[in-house]
């Protein structure tokens, strides 16, 4: 299991720390989270690398030892996209609202938020895409 080095930094300078070690051919790692002001640390102040040579500016005091397997724990895990919920299935009667006008339809398909419903109309089949919202259960 490979150990890594937790490095103490100056406050706000991690990046600069990490791109320091980088340009002498250190492998560094500084865990970072996105959120709504970009990219930010995970852990403030401190860098995590194979060794701190002397010569590193923005790189203070060891810290202590720390697996990979740990670090990684850091990361945040992304949760994955909820499955869109179909409230009606291909085949379903429903009414379609619009304005005053209530709609007696067949649902035929769905993406995206969107019904694609048949129904009569002035003698004909009428094809039509319509929001989620404007799609109630049964028929008027």
């Amino acid at each position: 299991m490979t150990t890594l080095t937790a490095y103490r930094v100056a406050p706000n300078t991690e990046r600069k720390a990490r791109d320091e070690l980088h340009q002498h051919g250190i492998k560094a790692r500084l865990p970072r989270e996105r959120d709504c002001k970009g990219r930010t640390p995970i852990a403030r102040g401190y860098i995590f690398s194979d060794y701190k040579p002397a010569f590193a500016k923005h790189v203070k005091s060891r810290v202590g030892a720390v697996s990979a397997a740990d670090l990684l724990r850091l990361y945040p895990k992304r949760q994955k996209p909820a499955v869109p919920v179909r409230a009606y299935p291909d085949g379903a009667s429903v009414a379609i609202t619009r304005g005053h006008a209530i709609i007696s339809a067949i649902v035929t398909g769905y993406r995206d938020r969107t019904y694609f419903v048949e129904f009569e109309m002035l003698g004909k089949t009428q094809r039509q895409a319509i929001h989620e919202m404007h799609v109630k259960p049964g028929s008027p």
